[in-house]
């Protein structure tokens, strides 16, 4: 089994037959299978990586994610094994992952560059539904901590500030140009020692939402 997508009513099963054809197969709620096969003798379809199910139960067009082999990663076929619809990879490059959404966009994931694709099937890609994964990060030498401890970041644009708020939501301390790595020692700007309790840090960048981490002190 390679991939499975499913409807409202059944499963979607594709995978392989024994002279290592693609086929799929769909199932009821129970397991019963409904039709064997649902599809074959899918021409120029070679290895695929997930699938996606689009139409009516039992009658719809299969997605096949086709990753980086030739010029289409993804494809479509209806129930006679006809390619009924593809993608080409200029679009969309190395698919691996396809699902639908309630709206009937197609979403495809490329887990090369961590992106992921939203693809309404009438106009085209949607430039604007690319979404890249938030790769900034944030983590403690040590926490909980007792006297002091290192802050570090990665993945951060820009003049980054760093923020420390206490329980209540007051601020401690605001530190500007964050460069990957603050040492605290537990003191406020006042220059007082802050109490054993948690704390909020907030790095902020030229992104739209603050990455946070949370410090124990004891």
């Amino acid at each position: 089994m390679t991939g499975l997508g499913s409807s409202s009513s059944y499963t979607y099963a594709a995978g392989t037959d024994y002279y290592s054809d693609p086929v799929v197969e769909y199932f009821n709620s129970g397991g019963a299978v409904q039709a064997s096969p649902y599809m074959t003798n899918l021409p120029g379809l070679g290895t695929f990586f997930d699938i996606a199910y689009e139409g009516g139960d039992g009658t719809g067009d299969i997605w096949f994610a086709c990753g980086d082999g030739g010029d289409s990663p993804i494809k479509a076929y209806d129930t006679a094994g006809n390619l009924v619809n593809y993608i080409p990879g200029t679009d969309v490059p190395g698919a691996h992952g396809l699902c639908f959404d309630t709206a009937g966009y197609l979403w495809a994931a490329n887990g090369t560059n961590d992106t992921i694709y939203k693809i309404d099937l009438s106009t085209g890609v949607s430039g604007s539904g690319e979404i890249e994964f938030d790769t900034r990060a944030l983590q403690a030498s040590s926490n909980p901590f007792i006297a002091s401890v290192t802050i570090q970041g990665s993945g951060f644009e820009g003049q980054a500030r760093l923020e420390i708020f206490d329980l209540s939501g007051r601020r401690v301390l605001a530190v500007d140009g964050f460069d990957g790595a603050f040492h605290w020692d537990g003191r406020a700007e006042s220059g007082s020692e802050v109490p054993a309790g948690p704390y909020v840090v907030r790095v902020t960048d030229t992104a739209a939402e603050p990455v946070t981490l949370k410090l124990i002190r004891i």
